[in-house]
């Protein structure tokens, strides 16, 4: 399986010196670094991860990608509901940690965590909420593109059209594995990175 890390091409220079993601897009990891103290040495490397600012963590850091088009399973006139695949995800039973879904462009579009202490729900049984349309997802991408860009796609629960939404806005994403839902520090630091990456990122599709 493929480990991808996020903004390692494209690059440009700004103005200020600082690199940039995109012409329109101030943020790099120097400005994240120069802008931020993190309080915790683990959100600091798992950054760094994602920017390839590191290749060999001190710590037990996993970061692994996925195309969404492996998982998801399209609704057809004789299957109504079929099962996604789920396989490419069974390492993360039982396990804490956060998901990342990019883009075209590879850049954060919605970010979640998995082992909230009400739910107690694992990683897998988030990202297959997620991929059969039980959650949030796929919603906020219907009101959030209605809203910045026009297109007008009607609210519905046809998961055919749901799930083609999903493919075209959210096309890959990364699953942060931190530890194993029993663990509280590990839930803990899984709720603590969602919060500063969502806070860093302004991912489009979080509400």
């Amino acid at each position: 399986m493929e480990i991808i890390h996020l903004f390692k091409k494209g690059a440009q220079k700004f103005r200020n010196g600082h690199k940039m993601l995109k012409n329109d897009i101030n943020i790099s990891y120097e400005v994240i670094m120069e802008t931020y103290n993190f309080s915790h040495p683990y959100i600091e490397e798992t950054i760094s991860l994602l920017f390839s600012k590191q290749k060999k963590p001190s710590q037990n850091i996993s970061i692994k990608s996925f195309k969404t088009q492996d998982i998801i399973s399209i609704p057809t006139e004789e299957n109504q509901k079929p099962d996604n695949n789920l396989k490419p995800l069974d390492e993360f039973k039982d396990k804490t940690g956060v998901y990342i879904f990019l883009d075209k462009d590879k850049n954060p579009s919605y970010i979640g965590v998995a082992g909230e202490k009400n739910a107690k729900q694992h990683l897998r049984k988030r990202l297959e909420q997620h991929f059969n349309c039980n959650s949030g997802l796929s919603k906020n991408i219907i009101e959030i593109e209605n809203l910045l860009n026009n297109i007008k796609i009607k609210p519905t629960n046809n998961r055919r059209i749901l799930k083609d939404l999903i493919l075209e806005y959210v096309p890959n994403f990364l699953v942060i594995e931190v530890g194993t839902l029993e663990d509280e520090t590990a839930v803990k630091r899984s709720l603590n990175l969602e919060k500063c990456l969502i806070a860093i990122f302004n991912s489009k599709y979080n509400k």
